[in-house]
């Protein structure tokens, strides 16, 4: 199959070289059974991510020949990054993919990802993600540990019915443009602005296609750095609440997912994580409500939180 692999990154020198070589061998493996094209998409970025990312993939032992790095200077979010880089690949003469691979610039991939992902979109997969787990955390609180615990069991075992976007694989890319979304928005009342979690709106996409829609393939996961203080978690709440509402009020046509199951605290140790983490959450709800009532915001719900971007 033809295979375009998209990096949206906004202001990630830090991260994308490291992600870029951890990516190489994944890049390689899948090159063997596919045809691969990668895309680097600087988004909006005031910082050295273009050197960073074409320095690590020069450094690349057999780099792919369209490889390349892709400038979007548009501040209209994650999705119109990806939606950047698909167009900028069939500006390039490139044939429209068979599946789009996304994978965020910071996170580290381990080597067989990208053909599992693309394996289960061929086996009828709308979208499949990659497995994932918390780097450890940097810092010593209880909060912070509590956090690793809860990303590290997945809600403490809790039952999804979405995946997560750092690194997945999808046949569907058609993502509603921003003129869609603001004639939604003034028809309803809703908040007006570009699409901005590619993930929230897969997920509703795909349960139209029936629980096995999207595929959580097998193997090492991807690491990646957790928020592990209270304002990260708030700055999640806050983006993870305002676009789970803008879609429902946009698009009433999509199915909803049903209510998350119960967790499994299997241990000691969960049910003591599980308490520091609703006593945080219900800090956060808090806190935004009051944002909410005082109509302030203390910052962008899509800025990125510092401490999930550390090495």
């Amino acid at each position: 199959m033809t295979v375009l692999v998209v990096v949206p990154a906004r202001d990630e020198a830090q991260r994308v070289g490291a992600m870029l070589l951890s990516l190489e061998g994944a890049v390689a493996r899948a090159a063997v059974r596919h045809d691969i094209s990668d895309v680097v998409v600087a988004h909006a970025c005031t910082d050295g991510t273009c050197d960073a990312a074409s320095a690590a993939i020069a450094a690349w032992r057999s780099p792919p020949a369209f490889a390349r790095i892709t400038r979007c200077d548009d501040a209209g979010g994650k999705v119109h990054a990806i939606v950047h880089g698909v167009e900028s690949a069939g500006a390039n003469g490139r044939a429209a993919p068979d599946v789009v691979v996304v994978v965020d610039a910071d996170v580290v991939v381990p080597e067989g990802v990208i053909v599992a992902l693309v394996d289960a979109v061929g086996d009828g997969a709308v979208v499949a993600s990659a497995p994932r787990a918390p780097l450890p955390p940097q810092r010593r609180s209880i909060l912070a540990k509590a956090l690793h615990r809860y990303n590290h069991t997945r809600g403490f075992g809790a039952s999804r019915q979405w995946f997560n976007g750092r690194c997945y694989a999808t046949r569907r890319w058609d993502f509603p443009s921003e003129r869609e979304m603001n004639a939604r928005a003034r028809s309803c009342g809703h908040d007006d602005g570009p699409l901005l979690a590619d993930d929230v709106w897969l997920s509703r996409v795909a349960l139209r296609d029936g629980p096995g829609a999207i595929v959580e393939v097998a193997g090492p996961p991807i690491l990646y750095r957790a928020p592990e203080t209270l304002f990260g978690m708030c700055q999640h709440l806050r983006r993870l609440r305002r676009e789970v509402g803008r879609i429902d009020a946009l698009f009433p046509e999509l199915p909803r997912p049903p209510p998350e199951g119960p967790p499994h605290l299997s241990s000691v140790a969960d049910v003591w994580a599980f308490c520091v983490f609703r006593v945080a959450l219900s800090l956060c709800r808090l806190w935004l409500w009051w944002e909410a009532q005082s109509a302030t915001t203390m910052t962008s719900s899509w800025n990125t939180v510092p401490e999930t971007k550390a090495p």
